[in-house]
């Protein structure tokens, strides 16, 4: 991502402040439980933003990194997150 965004200028200014270690907003991961069951990246998107101010960027299934997936595909139990916070977020209410 920091190579194509050097093509934008805009996108160098967002990724300088994401790698900024002391300040701002940073990306994060976590895995989705398996207790919690099938939903979609729309209702955790909405979860994420409404619930801890942060915004779902991505998700591994196991089969490969999806960067901006479609608001209607399933997340399956046990794949792992990705998203931008102010902070790590320790207290999901799947």
């Amino acid at each position: 991502m920091l190579a194509k965004a050097a093509l934008d200028p805009g996108s160098s200014a967002l990724h300088h402040e994401l790698l900024n270690t002391t300040k701002g907003q940073t990306q994060y991961s976590v895995y989705y439980p398996a207790s919690a069951g099938k939903t979609t990246i729309g209702d955790l998107f909405m979860t994420f933003k409404e619930q801890h101010d942060a915004t779902l960027i991505g998700m591994d299934t196991g089969n490969g990194l999806e960067i901006n997936p479609k608001l209607n595909v399933e997340v399956s139990p046990n794949s792992q997150l990705f998203y931008i916070a102010d902070e790590r977020i320790h207290d999901f209410n799947w």
